[in-house]
């Protein structure tokens, strides 16, 4: 889910065509996720990041070699920065200050891909050490959190489950799956929380029909839904059926948390 403030309970995108709908696509992955991602609440206690650090990330994501911002998230590591603090301190935020480059036409479209690419390869050598025990891995909470399909912008739903994962969760992370595989797994799974992310019109337009469908296969999970479509198309997520609209991750937390104890009988 993308950034997560809890704004309902049982909650129901702009789109271009061709390069314009590409380009919007592009801005929202570094924008719209991002911006959602970047407030997700107050970091853990600890080393706090610098305005510096935010410049530092931002261009190494912009270097051409990856080992830049490998090392500068090393450096900010060595300083006693969590984990949390750099992804969404420094990347998210470094993210933010890329997307308005870009939106003030001082960024060119081969640099927004490249800082792209840079934050995937980040996270995915962050979630490593989520993985391998860094972290508290109770396992007492299940959620299962995806983008909807056909959403292109799924790093807030990776950002948002590292901050569950370090909270304790058990999270499953399903990307680039289509409607028939997701169902299929949560059929299977019977997971108490499904989080779902959307940020535009295109993913917005399925989501009163993927809830429903959801219910059917797995209709004692509590759905709720995030990302910038809550902000962006109120209307449409309102509509969604889904049981919370969430914005900020670490409000949603609690509230997810008594939903899965719940309908775990905790």
């Amino acid at each position: 889910m993308s950034g997560f403030r809890v704004v309902a309970q049982r909650a129901p995108m702009r789109d271009g065509s061709g390069a314009q709908a590409h380009a919007c696509d592009l801005q929202n992955v570094v924008r719209d996720a991002l911006d959602h991602v970047a407030r997700l609440a107050e970091a853990r206690r600890g080393v706090a990041a610098a305005p510096a650090d935010v410049v530092a990330c931002a261009e190494a994501l912009r270097d051409r070699d990856p080992a830049v911002a490998r090392a500068v998230v090393r450096r900010l590591r060595a300083r006693g920065l969590s984990d949390e603090r750099i992804q969404i301190d420094c990347l998210a935020e470094a993210a933010r200050h890329l997307g308005r480059l870009w939106e003030r036409d001082e960024m060119p479209f081969w640099e927004v891909t490249l800082a792209t690419s840079r934050i995937h390869g980040l996270l995915r050598e962050l979630r490593a050490d989520v993985a391998s025990g860094e972290v508290r891995a109770s396992g007492v909470r299940y959620a299962l959190f995806a983008p909807v399909p056909g959403e292109d912008h799924v790093l807030g739903s990776m950002m948002a489950a590292d901050v569950f994962r370090r909270a304790g969760w058990r999270i499953d992370l399903e990307l680039d799956i289509d409607a028939a595989t997701l169902l299929e797994i949560l059929e299977r799974r019977q997971p108490p929380v499904v989080g779902l992310s959307a940020s535009g019109e295109r993913p917005a337009r399925i989501l009163s029909d993927l809830v429903a469908r959801i219910r059917t296969v797995a209709p004692g999970a509590c759905v709720a839904v995030g990302g910038n479509v809550v902000a962006a198309c109120p209307a449409q997520a309102a509509a969604s059926g889904a049981d919370l609209l969430v914005e900020d991750v670490h409000e949603a937390m609690s509230r997810l948390a008594q939903e899965a104890d719940v309908r775990t009988g905790r």
